[in-house]
């Protein structure tokens, strides 16, 4: 079973974090950023490129660093995640993601 730390679960159940949440998949037009193809609104993960958890506070809710991913996508995310530490997840851009996880998603 997932366990996410109290913190986390504030955050994510925040009047602000649903707020954004809402405009960034509108803003993306409910595609997965790596596939670009269309998510439903249900199934819709909006995640941090670089993780909430390695970030500070003043930046949980930049938008520059959200995106769409389809709960595929984000589970194979998840899991390159776990294998990396915590400075190399501070250094991950939105392109090396890409690239990565164009790859793995084939």
């Amino acid at each position: 079973m997932y366990y996410r730390d109290q913190t986390a679960n504030q955050f994510y159940h925040s009047k602000e974090w649903k707020k954004i949440r809402q405009f960034v998949a509108a803003r993306d037009y409910y595609l997965d950023a790596v596939t670009g193809l269309p998510v439903s609104n249900d199934k819709i993960i909006v995640d941090h490129i670089v993780p909430r958890r390695v970030l500070p506070v003043d930046k949980w809710l930049d938008m520059d660093n959200l995106w769409c991913l389809s709960p595929t996508t984000h589970n194979t995310k998840t899991k390159i995640e776990q294998s990396l530490n915590q400075n190399q997840l501070k250094h991950c851009s939105k392109g090396w993601w890409i690239k990565v996880l164009s790859e793995r998603t084939k």
